[in-house]
């Protein structure tokens, strides 16, 4: 029982070590669709603090297609309103959902 006792305890305090040691975490690039209207092939990114390209594609054939959705706060950063979303459509087997960033 002691022996349990004292894993669980050791598990503990070095979750709590880990935990204290971690550092703050920067957002890199951000998407909030607000900007999203109607059927869209490309949407860069709203914020990206590393510059190059930014974007998410549905490149390929068929019928595959994304386009606007109404948002909520589910993915409202940054003082973005809660806007649209973006819902891929469709999905295709030629065709690819890619999300590019650097």
């Amino acid at each position: 029982m002691f022996h349990n006792y004292f894993k669980k305890t050791l598990i503990l305090l070095a979750f709590c070590s880990v935990t204290l040691a971690s550092k703050a975490q920067d957002l890199l690039h951000y998407w909030n669709f607000n900007s999203v209207s109607g059927t869209v092939t490309d949407v860069p990114a709203d914020y990206s603090l590393i510059t190059g390209a930014t974007s998410i594609t549905y490149p390929g054939t068929g019928d595959g297609y994304m386009d606007d959705v109404s948002g909520d706060v589910l993915n409202a950063q940054m003082g973005a309103d809660a806007g649209n979303g973006l819902r891929p459509r469709n999905p295709s087997n030629p065709s690819d959902f890619l999300i590019a960033f650097p």
